[in-house]
């Protein structure tokens, strides 16, 4: 499978939309407390694109909530439809350099999803739902499911 550039991504409403213009670091299903109810859903599927690689649509507005005092994600909502549209995590806290932030980009906003790679993992898995039949890797707990995604970034 070839990454092709632009990526389109819109929420189903259509008031959000933005481009991404950089190939997906990792993908993962995140089984975590937030992401379910965020989601309302047992697990979000979502990928990670290095900063610089959300380009934004004139006019698309997101709203933005911190839903727990740390890791400093920044989670993204539609404001008109209400659904997640893109988180951002800086790498380096307080500084707002958009090259030094990850953007997470929830799989359903994509357009196209034959070009969205495969999943990589499950992380904090201890939270599922319902057990998963798959042969992905599954990690439990937080620093487990941290060291995972980030194993994915670095190698």
């Amino acid at each position: 499978m070839q990454y092709q550039q632009p990526e389109a991504c819109s929420c189903l409403c259509g008031q959000v939309n933005y481009s991404v213009t950089k190939p997906t670091l990792v993908r993962f299903y995140c089984h975590c407390t937030i992401c379910q109810s965020v989601y309302q859903k047992p697990f979000a599927d979502a990928t990670v694109i290095a900063g610089g690689g959300v380009v934004h649509s004139d006019g698309s507005q997101i709203t933005y909530r911190k839903l727990r005092a740390y890791p400093n994600i920044n989670r993204g909502f539609c404001p008109s439809c209400d659904m997640p549209v893109l988180a951002l995590l800086p790498l380096v806290p307080g500084v707002g350099l958009t090259a030094m932030t990850l953007n997470f980009i929830p799989v359903h906003m994509y357009q196209n999803q034959t070009h969205v790679r495969p999943c990589d993992m499950h992380i904090f898995y201890d939270s599922r739902v319902a057990d998963i039949d798959d042969e992905l890797p599954k990690h439990e707990g937080y620093l487990r499911s941290q060291a995972a995604v980030v194993g994915k970034l670095i190698f």
